[in-house]
C-alpha cells in the first residue's frame, strides 16, 4: 500500500484503516472521504472506500470507486478482485467471471479468486470448470473447511459421491462439529447405498444439533432402507412434532407408510402435506397410488389429474392415471394415458408394460406383445413384464411360447402366483395334464385358498384318470365352496357334483366380478321388421356346438328373424367352417375386438336378442353380456348350468333337463321347450359301417361303450363298469383314447378291480365326424357318466341307433341324456341311482332281443323325426324368442315360461 504523501492525510488514512478493520464502516467511510478530499487520487482510499460501499450493500457505488482507483493504478490484483465481488453482488455473473480471470492473470496464486471464480462458474451452470477452480484453490493450500465443504457439495451435484465423501471427511477432521458437512456426508453415504453408515452420520449430527430437521429426514430414510420401519416412523414422529409444517417430512412419512401397505395412514400423511402445500404434485401422485390400493379408483383418478394439472410433464402421474382409468374399465382412455407417459419418457418401461396390459384387455394382441417386448428389452428379468408377455401369448394361443415365458417369470420370482396359475392353465390347454396337476399342487402349497386352484388341480387329475385323491379333493372342494371360497371353475364343477345347489354356489362365487359390472337392460326397445338375433360363441367353426347347431342356423325363418353370428374366434377355412359362415345373414369376426367394442357393435346393429352359446367354457368372454349389448339376453346349449352373472335373462332348457322344482337353483328365468333342447344336424350322415376288427374290437362279445371325455370318468362309475365286465363274459369297454398317461391309469384301475386291462379298448380320434358316427353303431350299449352326462356324445350314440343308459342326477349337466331319452320315448333307460343303473345295464347285456327292439325304435324315430327334428326344435326356439321379445317390447321384466308342444 503506497504511503500518503501528506503526514496529516497519512494519519487520517491509518485511522480509517483501523476503524475499517474494527467493523466501523461509517467511521471508516468518513475518514476515507476526508483523505480523498485532501488527495483525490489516493489509490488505497478509493479502493477501500469501494470495499466499504460493497460491505454496506451498495455494490454499484463500490464499482464506481474501485474503477476510479484502477484509473490511478490498474495493476493491483486486490482491486480487481473486489470489483469482481461487487459485480457478483449486482448479479452480473459473466462480468464478475471476467474480473476473477483478470485477477488470476495477475496473481495465479490468489486462492480467494479461484474460490470465487468457482462459485461464479457454478452460478453460470458450468460445474466441471467450477470444480477445476476449486481444485486450484485446494492445491494452493487453501484447504480450509468452508472450501472443502463447497467442493464436496459440487462433487455431490456431479454425482461423484465417493469424492464428495472424501472432502467431507477432511472437513470433519479439521472441524468435527461442522453440521453441514455431517449432513452432506450422511447423504453421500445414502447415495452410495451405505445406510448403516449414513444412520451413524445422522445420529452424530443430531447429537450436536438435536433440532436439525434435514438430519431427522435423512435418519428416517436410512432406517427405512434398513427395514427398521418402526424406528423410521418414530424418527418422522419426532421431526413432525418439532416441525409440523414440514411438507417434505409428511410426504416422506406417507411414502414409508405406503411401502408398508398402510395406505389409509399414508393418505393422512399426504393430506397433511397438501394442506400446507396444495401444489405439491408428487404428493397428489402418491396419494393416487394409495387410493388405488384402497380400491378407490375414481378418487385416485381425481388425484392423478390434479398432479398432471400441476406438472404437465409428470410421466409417473400419467401412468398412475392410466391405472385408475383401467380400474374403472375405461381402457381406451387408460391406454392413451400410458402412451402419453411413454411420449414424455420413451424409456419408461413400466408405462410400456401398462400399454401392453391395456392392449391385451382391448384384444389388440400383436400391439400388446410388441409393448411387452419393448418393456422387456429395458428390463429383461422383470417378472411382471415376463408374466404379461406370457398372458398375451396365451391369449394368442401360442401356448408353448406362453409356457416358456411363464417359466422365465417364475425363475425370477418363484412366488409369482398369477404366473403359476396361468402356467397351469397353459399346460392344461396343451393337454400336459401331469405337469398341470403338479403346477396346481405347487400353487396350493403357496396359497391353499388361491381362487379355482383346487378345482383346476382336480380337473387335471380327472383328465389323467388319476383318482388317487378323488374323494378327498371332492370333499375339500365342497367344503371350500360352502365356506364362500371360489375354489373351482363352474365348468369344472359340473364333473364334481350332481347337486344343482352346489353348482349354483360355485357359479355365484365365480361370477362376483361380473355381477358387479353387470349393467341393466338398455331402455331403448328397437323396432324392426324382423327380430334381430345374435349368436355369440368362439365355437362357430368345426366344434361340437357348431355341428349340432349348423342345420338350425340354416333353417331359421328369415321372414321373422335376421340372424347374426358374433364369432369370438377367427373363422376357419374348412368346408364345414364355410358352411357355418354361410348359414348367417351376417357373420362378424370379432376375435380382435375388446369386450366393450363387441358390445358397442351389437348395440350399433340394434340386436334384439343375444344368445350366449358358451357360458363358462373355454375361450368364453362373459363380460360382453355384463355390458348389456342387447335388451334380451339368453343362454343356450353350450353350458349346462346356471351362469348367475346378473345379466342373462333366460336359460333355455326343457322339463326333463331342468325339472320345474329345481328352478330355485338357477339365477336365470327358465324357458322350457316341449322336447329336448339338444339340436342335431340331420344332414350329417354316417360313413360306411367299419368292421369290428378295424376298430380294435373283438369279433364276438358284448361292447359297452362311452365316448365321453376323460374328465367325466370317476371311481364310482368306473366301479360299476368293471363289475359289469366281470359279470358279462367276453364283454369289452370301448372308450375314447384319453392319451397315454390317462390310458395307463385306466388300465391300472381295471387291473386293481380284477379286470384284464386288455378288455379296455381305446378309440383314437377320427379325422371326420362321419367316420366316428359310423363306428359308434358297432357298440351294443352306451353307458353314460355321472355327475356330468354325455351331451354331444349322447346325441351321436342315439343318432347312430345305439341304446343309451343314463343315471340322472339333480343338476342340468346330469340330465341331458335324460332329456334326449325322454324325447325319444325311451324313459325306461333313465335310472335315478347307480345301483339301478348297474342292474339295468346287466339285464340289457343279457337280453339281445330287448336291445334289438330298442335299436329298432331308435331307427324308426330317426326316420319319423320324433327324436331329431331340427324344424320342430327351430319352431320351439323361435316361439321362445318371440315371447322374450314381446315381453321386452312391453317393458316387462323377464319371466319364466313354457312352450307348449
Amino acid at each position: 500500500m503506497a504511503p500518503a504523501s501528506d503526514p496529516g492525510t497519512a494519519a487520517q488514512f491509518e485511522r480509517a484503516l483501523q476503524l475499517h478493520q474494527q467493523g466501523d464502516l461509517a467511521g471508516a467511510s468518513a475518514l476515507y472521504e476526508a483523505v480523498l478530499t485532501q488527495e483525490a487520487a489516493h489509490f488505497d482510499a478509493l479502493h477501500l472506500l469501494g470495499v466499504v460501499a460493497a460491505q454496506s450493500g451498495d455494490p454499484a457505488r463500490a464499482i464506481t470507486l474501485i474503477d476510479r482507483a484502477l484509473a490511478v493504478d490498474a495493476a493491483p490484483a486486490a482491486a480487481h478482485f473486489h470489483r469482481a465481488l461487487a459485480l457478483r453482488d449486482l448479479g452480473r455473473q459473466a462480468n464478475a467471471l471476467a474480473g476473477f480471470t483478470a485477477v488470476l492473470a495477475r496473481d495465479p496464486a490468489h486462492a480467494d479468486a479461484w474460490i470465487n471464480q468457482a462459485e461464479t462458474l457454478q452460478a453460470l451452470g458450468r460445474p466441471a470448470e467450477a470444480l477445476q477452480s476449486y481444485d486450484q484453490a485446494v492445491a494452493l493450500g487453501a484447504d480450509q473447511p468452508p472450501l472443502l465443504f463447497a467442493r464436496g457439495v459440487l462433487l455431490q451435484t456431479l454425482q461423484r459421491q465417493a469424492d464428495a465423501l472424501a472432502d467431507y471427511d477432511r472437513v470433519l477432521a479439521l472441524q468435527p462439529d461442522f453440521a453441514g458437512a455431517l449432513n452432506n456426508r450422511a447423504l453421500a453415504l445414502q447415495a452410495l447405498q451405505r445406510p448403516s453408515e449414513a444412520l451413524e452420520a445422522f445420529d452424530r449430527l443430531l447429537a450436536i444439533e438435536p433440532g436439525h430437521a434435514p438430519a431427522h429426514h435423512g435418519r428416517g430414510i436410512a432406517l427405512a432402507s434398513l427395514n427398521r420401519h418402526a424406528e423410521a416412523l418414530a424418527a418422522y414422529a419426532v421431526l413432525l412434532a418439532r416441525e409440523s409444517a414440514d411438507t417434505q417430512a409428511w410426504f416422506e412419512q406417507g411414502t414409508l407408510l405406503q411401502s408398508l401397505h398402510r395406505h389409509a395412514d399414508a393418505l393422512q400423511s399426504y393430506d397433511r402435506a397438501l394442506a400446507i402445500r396444495p401444489d405439491f404434485a408428487e404428493a397428489h401422485n402418491n396419494r393416487a397410488l394409495s387410493l388405488l390400493a384402497l380400491e378407490r379408483a375414481a378418487d385416485a383418478l381425481t388425484a392423478g389429474e390434479r398432479a398432471i394439472a400441476l406438472r404437465p410433464d409428470f410421466a409417473e402421474a400419467y401412468c398412475n392415471r392410466g391405472v385408475a382409468l383401467s380400474a374403472l374399465s375405461r381402457h381406451e382412455e387408460a391406454l392413451a394415458s400410458h402412451q402419453h407417459a411413454v411420449a414424455l419418457r420413451p424409456q419408461y418401461a413400466e408405462a410400456l408394460f401398462n400399454c401392453g396390459h391395456e392392449l391385451l384387455l382391448l384384444q389388440r394382441l400383436p400391439q400388446a406383445l410388441q409393448n411387452c417386448e419393448q418393456a422387456l428389452a429395458m428390463e429383461p428379468e422383470n417378472p411382471e413384464f415376463l408374466y404379461a408377455r406370457g398372458a398375451v401369448l396365451h391369449r394368442m394361443e401360442r401356448l408353448d411360447e406362453a409356457l416358456a415365458t411363464y417359466d422365465a417369470a417364475l425363475a425370477q420370482r418363484p412366488d409369482h402366483l398369477s404366473a403359476l396359475a396361468n402356467r397351469g392353465a397353459a399346460l392344461r390347454a396343451l393337454r400336459h395334464f401331469s405337469e398341470a396337476a403338479a403346477c396346481y399342487a405347487r400353487l396350493l402349497e403357496a396359497d391353499p385358498d388361491y381362487p379355482q386352484a383346487l378345482g383346476n388341480r382336480l380337473m387335471a387329475q380327472l383328465n389323467l384318470c388319476d383318482w388317487s385323491e378323488y374323494a378327498d379333493n371332492c370333499l375339500k372342494l365342497r367344503s371350500a365352496l360352502a365356506a364362500g371360497n371360489s375354489a373351482d371353475m363352474p365348468f369344472s364343477h359340473l364333473a364334481v357334483t350332481a347337486s344343482a345347489a352346489e353348482q349354483r354356489q360355485c357359479a355365484h362365487l365365480y361370477a362376483a366380478d361380473l355381477r358387479a359390472k353387470a349393467q341393466p337392460a338398455p331402455a331403448p326397445r328397437y323396432r324392426h321388421p324382423r327380430i334381430r338375433l345374435a349368436y355369440v360363441s368362439a365355437d362357430l367353426g368345426f366344434a361340437p356346438v357348431a355341428y349340432l347347431m349348423a342345420e338350425l342356423f340354416e333353417l331359421h325363418d328369415r321372414k321373422r328373424f335376421e340372424v347374426t353370428a358374433i364369432a369370438l374366434r377367427a373363422p376357419g377355412e374348412g368346408t364345414f367352417d364355410k358352411r357355418i359362415q354361410a348359414a348367417f345373414d351376417h357373420y362378424i369376426d370379432v376375435s380382435s375386438f375388446s369386450e366393450a367394442r363387441i358390445a358397442a357393435l351389437m348395440r350399433e346393429r340394434e340386436i334384439d336378442i343375444a344368445i350366449d352359446l358358451m357360458g363358462y367354457t373355454q375361450l368364453s368372454r362373459s363380460e360382453i353380456f355384463a355390458l348389456r349389448p342387447a335388451p334380451v339376453q339368453a343362454a343356450y346349449l353350450g353350458y349346462a348350468g346356471t351362469l348367475d352373472m346378473g345379466c342373462i335373462d333366460y336359460l333355455i332348457a326343457d322339463p326333463a333337463a331342468i325339472p320345474p322344482a329345481s328352478a330355485l337353483h338357477y339365477a336365470e328365468q327358465l324357458v322350457h321347450l316341449p322336447a329336448s333342447l339338444m339340436p342335431r344336424d340331420t344332414t350329417l350322415q354316417a360313413a360306411a359301417l367299419p368292421t369290428r376288427a378295424a376298430c380294435g374290437l373283438p369279433e364276438r362279445g358284448f361292447v359297452f361303450c362311452c365316448f365321453n371325455n376323460a374328465y367325466k370318468l370317476n371311481p364310482p362309475v368306473f366301479e360299476v363298469w368293471m363289475r359289469l365286465l366281470k359279470q358279462v363274459p367276453g364283454s369289452v369297454l370301448w372308450l375314447s383314447d384319453p392319451g397315454a398317461p390317462a390310458a395307463e391309469n385306466l388300465r391300472r384301475e381295471a387291473a386293481a378291480r380284477g379286470v384284464d386291462p386288455a378288455r379296455l379298448v381305446l378309440a383314437a380320434k377320427t379325422p371326420r365326424i362321419e367316420d366316428h358316427l359310423a363306428r359308434i353303431a358297432l357298440a351294443d350299449l352306451f353307458l353314460d357318466t355321472l355327475p356330468y352326462n354325455a351331451h354331444t356324445t349322447a346325441s351321436d350314440a342315439l343318432w347312430a341307433g345305439v341304446p343309451l343308459l343314463t343315471c340322472a342326477g339333480e343338476a342340468f349337466a346330469s340330465r341331458i341324456a335324460a332329456s334326449l331319452l325322454t324325447t325319444a320315448g325311451l324313459a325306461e333307460l333313465i335310472t335315478e341311482n347307480l345301483a339301478d343303473y348297474e342292474a339295468l345295464a346287466l339285464r340289457l347285456a343279457g337280453d339281445p332281443a330287448r336291445l334289438q327292439a330298442l335299436r329298432t325304435r331308435l331307427r324308426q324315430q330317426r326316420a319319423e323325426h320324433s327324436l331329431f327334428s331340427t324344424a320342430r326344435l327351430r319352431d320351439h326356439l323361435e316361439e321362445a324368442y318371440l315371447r322374450m321379445h314381446a315381453r321386452s317390447q312391453q317393458g316387462l321384466a323377464p319371466q319364466a315360461f313354457t312352450i307348449e308342444g
